[in-house]
């Protein structure tokens, strides 16, 4: 087909895995009690009415070798969940002028690539970005598989479900959180749409969401390419803004405007300086260039002719704000 399913991270210059060409998408379907309880890729039954259905990425690139470790840095086995490391030509050599953060990115020569997976024969199936995965009572939930389940449901807004953990302060344990949007403004209607939100969670992850937040559209928060923001979406929740009426498009464009008009006006004013310098040093060099001809042509001595043009070339330096030191002479 003209599609396939791929993997890749710009840690890795975008392009890590890929599946042979011509190939059909391979769907694993394992038990998901299993992955989310033991890490264990097991393949599920053919009556197995709810397993996980996770997409082989294909093989490394040549050159390129991939990796699945604990959480203590021991490699796993085939069809051991883990996190995702991987090393290769493309690999980049770390974080620009970030030590700290590049440090924390290399593990013995392997890069940690943020993603939980698993190989088998080969495929890597990525099972959800780490620091997305809700941890409940020792079991795993993957946020993207409810959000596409409740996003299916009649009344919520497709793309506008987000479902993350947030941190219980009473307990130090996560609950998790499902925020569907919705132009349902009929409370019963709202009811029995939370209700039904709240029995589809429940059934995908195994056990009841802690909360379930209906808000309007556009309360979600996303990238400029449209990828769901869990973090921020777990911030506004925190904040109890998640869902809060936004302001009017104009409020908002003139927010913006003012906040990007300090390093606009900062750009200006160098550009403002750059010319004028510019203009400066061009005057100056005129101005001298004249003075040393006038002087070459009138002065009748040579030496004259030398000093005069010597006490020309420091003016017009020391105009033009260059200072020459010499040293070792």
């Amino acid at each position: 087909g003209a599609m396939a399913p791929v993997y890749g991270l710009a840690e890795n210059t975008v392009g890590l895995a890929f599946p042979p060409p011509g190939r059909s998408p391979i769907i694993d379907r394992v038990d998901r009690a299993a992955l989310t309880g033991r890490g264990a890729a097991v393949s599920a039954g053919p009556d197995d009415p709810k397993p996980l259905e996770i997409v082989a990425c294909g093989h490394p690139l040549p050159g390129h070798e991939v990796r699945i470790v604990d959480g203590a840095g021991y490699e796993l086995g085939e069809r051991q969940e883990g996190r995702l490391e991987f090393r290769g030509p493309s690999a980049t050599s770390g974080y620009f002028e970030n030590d700290a953060k590049t440090r924390e990115l290399f593990r013995d020569g392997w890069l940690d690539s943020g993603d939980r997976a698993y190989v088998a024969s080969g495929d890597v199936y990525i099972t959800g970005r780490v620091k997305d995965i809700i941890i409940r009572a020792g079991r795993h939930i993957y946020p993207q598989e409810i959000e596409e389940a409740v996003a299916g449901i009649p009344g919520v807004r497709k793309g506008g479900v987000v479902v993350f953990g947030a941190t219980d302060q009473s307990t130090g344990t996560e609950r998790v959180v499902v925020v569907a949007e919705t132009r349902e403004t009929d409370e019963p209607a709202r009811a029995e749409l939370q209700k039904r939100a709240h029995e589809v969670a429940t059934d995908i992850a195994g056990t009841p969401p802690d909360d379930m937040v209906l808000a309007p559209p556009r309360a979600v928060p996303k990238t400029s390419s449209g990828k769901i923001r869990r973090s921020a979406a777990k911030e506004l929740y925190e904040s109890g803004t998640i869902g809060a009426p936004q302001r009017s498009l104009w409020w908002q464009v003139l927010r913006l405007s003012f906040a990007g008009a300090g390093p606009q006006l900062k750009r200006l004013r160098r550009l403002l300086a750059d010319v004028l310098y510019a203009g400066w040093w061009w005057i100056v060099v005129a101005c001298s260039f004249l003075l040393a001809w006038l002087a070459v042509m009138l002065l009748p001595r040579l030496g004259w002719r030398w000093a005069a043009a010597r006490t020309i070339a420091r003016a017009a330096l020391t105009l033009a704000g260059v200072t020459i030191t010499a040293s070792g002479i």
